[in-house]
């Protein structure tokens, strides 16, 4: 969990990268001495999913009985806005088994987001290794599915431009994010929509100039 304050002017953009912020130490939310009350509150939690396959089919993690934001609710409800990353697909319909053959892939129903909405979070980034888990039916589906659920998602695989500026509006002012993953688990098939991944060396060559430009 990290928490960061920063202070910026009205509708002035502020371009922060999603990566290295899981080792942030946490904020207290309150002002400073001498801070501006034009400060806004950005809250970063990692990975997030829901259940994933196994011998039998797919196991739920049940929310309901072990409410895995318990720790860090109030911490994600009191930032102006809160994001996660979430490492999984969303469909109306899942499979019954897995798309790859394997056990360790994804996935999770739109009636699971409101784990995350009822917990404070407003953001979710799809740039991950665990975008295509569902193939590209599930990669066309988890966008709308989230924003259906009150939360906005950055880093859906899309066509050019791979890496772009994506704004979210914070109490009149707008946050520039970049979404982009490092990791992936199998290898980008021709004419799918383009999934935001560099190698560490890259990354840095690719957004800057986005960052720069914000």
């Amino acid at each position: 969990m990290c928490e960061i304050r920063v202070s910026v002017r009205r509708l002035v953009p502020v371009a922060f990268l999603l990566a290295g912020v899981a080792g942030c130490a946490s904020a207290h939310a309150d002002l400073e001495p001498g801070e501006s009350p034009d400060a806004i509150t950005l809250a970063f939690a990692g990975d997030v999913m829901f259940g994933r396959f196994v011998e039998g089919g797919f196991a739920a993690i049940e929310a309901e009985k072990f409410p895995p934001f318990e720790g860090v609710k109030a911490l994600l409800q009191r930032a102006d806005l809160a994001m996660v990353n979430l490492e999984t697909p969303v469909m109306a319909a899942p499979p019954p088994t897995s798309a790859w053959g394997t056990r360790m892939r994804f996935v999770a129903t739109p009636s699971r987001l409101v784990t995350l909405t009822d917990a404070g979070v407003d953001v979710v980034s799809l740039a991950n290794n665990h975008h295509y888990d569902m193939r590209t039916k599930g990669v066309a589906e988890t966008p709308g599915h989230c924003q259906g659920a009150g939360l906005t998602a950055i880093g859906a695989a899309r066509e050019e431009p791979r890496f772009r500026i994506e704004t979210i509006e914070v109490r009149g002012r707008r946050v520039a994010a970049i979404a982009a993953t490092t990791v992936r688990n199998g290898t980008q098939r021709e004419h799918e929509p383009l999934l935001p991944f560099a190698t560490p060396r890259e990354l840095r060559e690719l957004v800057t100039p986005l960052v720069a430009a914000a």
